[in-house]
């Protein structure tokens, strides 16, 4: 699949030079790799899952975080970690996590003004020890 090749470069860009982010930012249509996260591929799963983490996690000021908000990126992640189907539901956990625990102040604000509370706290109640 070629896909998760593609998906791949974008945090290997950003690891590499984040003077990335914004061109990143600008051109890729964050949402758009929503469905890639639900992807029969695991590999494509894995790949989007980082590659939309090292996006969100390497704003590095006001700007590029509210892009990242007008991106309504957050809000799709807190929607997929209520889904049906446990592997959708913990790849979204995993990336609220990976931008709640690196994430700036003003991520958590957002993450917490979208909803994510309740989504994250019924997943406590699946009986999955991996979550």
């Amino acid at each position: 699949c070629t896909r998760s090749p593609a998906l791949k470069i974008i945090g290997l860009l950003l690891k590499r030079d984040r003077t990335w982010i914004q061109p990143i930012i600008s051109i890729c249509d964050l949402p758009s790799l929503i469905p890639f996260m639900s992807s029969p591929d695991k590999s494509v799963q894995k790949a989007a899952y980082w590659a939309i983490c090292d996006v969100i996690l390497s704003c590095e000021n006001k700007e590029q975080v509210q892009d990242v908000s007008d991106s309504r990126i957050i809000p799709e992640l807190i929607q997929m970690s209520s889904k049906e189907g446990l592997t959708i539901r913990k790849n979204a956990a995993r990336a609220l996590f990976m931008i709640s625990d690196g994430g700036s102040a003003a991520l958590i604000k957002i993450l917490v003004s979208h909803g994510c509370i309740r989504p994250l706290c019924d997943l406590l109640t699946d009986n999955d020890k991996t979550l």
